[in-house]
Order: C-alpha cells, then structure tokens, then sequence
C-alpha cells in the first residue's frame, strides 16, 4: 500500500510538472509573435477639458493632452477615424468621477488613476487588443475661478 501511494505521488508530482512547463511555455511564443516588427505608432487623440468638482463647485479644470500607441499603420488609421468616438468616451468616463478623492496632496491629480480610467474607455470603443497602450503626454490643471 505506501508503494503504491509513493507511486501515485511520483506520478502526480511528474506530470503536473510537465504540465504546467507546456503552459508557461506557450503563451511566451503567442506573445513573441504579436510584437509588430517596426516601431511603434502613435494617434494624436487631441485635448480636452475637464471639471474637477469639489463639495458644491468645480474647483479646478484638467487639460489632459492623450496619445495611443498602437502596432501598425492599419491600426492606427481605424483609430484616427474613432478619434472623435475616443474623445467623447474619455468624456463620459472621467465627467463626475474627478473630485476630492482623486486629488493627491491637496492639489495633484492622480494621473495614474485617470490613465486607468482612459484604458477602460480605449477598450469599450476599440475592443481589447486594438490599442497597445495610452499616454498622457500632458495634465495641466488650472483653478477654477
């Protein structure tokens, strides 16, 4: 009986090994073969203005200047042409959402917050995979008065 147990043992232990070194294995080459060759592209999105809204007002505005990266020039075409889509998307996902909790030390944005918030929106208008990642290439923000 603990022959046997030791057998069962070995065996699981060998197996589950060379199971889980295939599936490591295979999502390295799936990705090796979705980096385009040439440099990357970029898509100028264009700015736009934000509230920041405080308890009652809007306390400050927030320019933010954003650009796409994506892998070809086919790509980047079809996003030029969902660039207003894109713009009105950023819109509705940060309209509301920026205030108080969003402002780091009294006064800073928290940009890494709104990037999130710009992917998600990226990914409902040009589905997941299109767009590679996106920049904010600038963030002024200015006091409301």
């Amino acid at each position: 009986m603990l022959v046997l147990a030791l057998l069962l043992l070995v065996g699981a232990g060998v197996g589950g090994y060379v199971f889980l070194v295939r599936k490591e294995g295979q999502p390295k080459v799936e990705e090796e073969k979705k980096k385009p060759a040439g440099p990357p592209q970029f898509v100028d999105i264009g700015p736009f203005v934000l509230p920041v809204m405080g308890d009652k007002q809007i306390e400050q505005n927030l320019l933010l200047q954003v650009q796409l990266q994506v892998a070809s020039d086919e790509v980047k075409e079809t996003v030029k042409a969902q660039r207003y889509r894109l713009q009105n998307a950023y819109i509705e996902a940060l309209y509301g959402k920026l205030g108080k909790q969003q402002i780091k030390s009294g006064q800073v944005i928290d940009v890494v917050q709104v990037r999130r918030w710009l992917i998600e929106a990226t990914n409902k208008v040009m589905g997941d995979g299109v767009v590679d990642d996106v920049l904010i290439q600038a963030a002024n923000q200015h006091p409301a008065y």
